[in-house]
């Protein structure tokens, strides 16, 4: 999200209470703005489709895995977004092009186990971290 707050205004010589009451006003609104697109998120846990191989993250970071077919790559990620994965089955992550996780080797989850995930600009995913439960 690029901001609209103008910073040439206050001027140090001769700063204006109009400037920096404006500067204030569009700050206030883009930090409650993406509060807002934030909050969505944040509590929101979705189930990945038993058998999609290529389960889609679009709008969410929170997901759970259903049956046990393995993922090779996920759809609808943005570049910078995180995702957060809870095994409830025992699955695989496979390691690729667009799934690069730690070793250059697939993960072979079990119930409980998480996987944390990053994605670049390509949106091919980068592990972050992971926790063996």
């Amino acid at each position: 999200m690029a901001s609209a707050i103008d910073d040439t205004k206050p001027t140090a010589i001769d700063p204006l209470t109009a400037d920096v009451r404006a500067n204030e006003t569009i700050t206030k609104n883009e930090i409650t703005a993406l509060q807002a697109a934030n909050a969505s998120l944040a509590n929101t846990i979705t189930t990945f489709a038993s058998a999609d191989t290529t389960p889609a993250v679009t709008g969410g970071n929170q997901f759970e895995t259903a049956g046990t077919t393995a993922i090779t790559a996920f759809d609808g990620g943005v570049e910078g977004q995180f995702i957060c994965i809870l095994a409830k089955a025992s699955i695989t992550i496979t390691n690729g092009a667009a799934l690069n996780l730690s070793g250059a080797a697939n993960y072979a989850m079990t119930v409980g186990d998480t996987l944390t995930l990053r994605a670049d600009s390509a949106i091919n995913w980068y592990e972050y971290s992971r926790s063996v439960n």
